[in-house]
């Protein structure tokens, strides 16, 4: 059984479910955590999201973070529809180009109020991909064993005392921008991370 099988086998059996408020009060989005091979390495891609700001001058909430591609599910859509939808808009990652492993789970923003559906979506192939300047500041690939050696498992991201504490920070090369992985998106790192571990990665 080769990796993608097992996390696929794994994310049937679990799903994270780590939500910190009633579900009467999110709204629903969805995203894509897209990864590829890159000489035998796995990458995962991140965005930084383009500044953004309140029609009375202050920044928007989740303006300029590392996040995945995604956003709001529209009417009469699926939450994997949205997902898939959102990562061509956001950086032309389209449906041919890639396959779903499974879902990780559902993860709750504390900010903006939103419960969203993050699928796992393995890349066929070195990506081409091309932001949507509107939206997208950057596009990040991060390899996944540079994540495993910032990881600590002992911040259980299922709990609400470690949510300020999740941060992982790296330095991208080359440029020597070093981005913060925290949040939402931090929280489902550390899931997808843990998960790795769990199935011998």
């Amino acid at each position: 059984m080769n990796l993608f099988e097992k996390i696929e086998l794994h994310l049937g059996n679990h799903q994270n479910i780590i939500r910190f408020g009633s579900p009467l009060d999110f709204r629903s989005a969805a995203t894509l955590l897209p990864f590829y091979e890159q000489n035998g390495e796995l990458q995962i891609i991140y965005i930084q999201r383009a500044k953004s700001f309140l029609p009375d001058g202050r920044e928007a909430a989740h303006s300029g973070q590392i996040a995945f591609p995604g956003g709001k599910i529209e009417n009469g859509e699926t939450e994997l529809e949205a997902a898939i939808r959102e990562a061509e808009e956001e950086i032309n990652l389209e449906e041919k180009d890639f396959t779903i492993v499974g879902k990780l789970g559902e993860f709750s923003t504390h900010v903006s109020g939103f419960l969203t559906h993050i699928f796992l979506a393995r890349i066929d192939g070195e990506p081409d991909l091309k932001m949507c300047e509107d939206e997208v500041a950057d596009i990040v690939a991060v390899p996944v064993d540079a994540l495993l050696d910032l990881h600590r498992p002992e911040l259980d991201a299922h709990n609400w005392v470690n949510v300020m504490k999740l941060h992982y920070h790296w330095q991208v090369p080359m440029t020597g921008k070093e981005i913060c992985i925290w949040g939402m998106t931090g929280r489902a790192t550390w899931c997808l991370l843990e998960m790795l571990n769990e199935i011998g990665f």
